[in-house]
């Protein structure tokens, strides 16, 4: 598994995977928001991250963390959060 930032390509699979987590999709284009994604082996997302960042740049709000139930228990929400 690994993480990597979310691209263009990879908003509509974000959106499936939050939406089975029951959390918001509310602000995923905007531009202060950073999201990465964590991937089991067939690529599919089982983990995911999203923070906004302030206009000053110099905080950060941690919007959600989410884990698919398969993967919990594995110390993924940790390492994402």
């Amino acid at each position: 598994m690994g993480y990597e930032q979310v691209r263009a390509s990879d908003v509509q699979g974000l959106r499936a995977f939050l939406t089975g987590a029951d959390l918001t999709l509310a602000g995923l284009e905007t531009g202060s928001v950073r999201l990465w994604v964590e991937r089991d082996a067939d690529r599919q997302i089982v983990g995911s991250n999203g923070y906004e960042i302030s206009e000053d740049r110099r905080h950060a709000l941690i919007r959600s963390v989410a884990v698919a139930p398969q993967n919990r228990t594995e110390g993924s929400g940790s390492r994402l959060a």
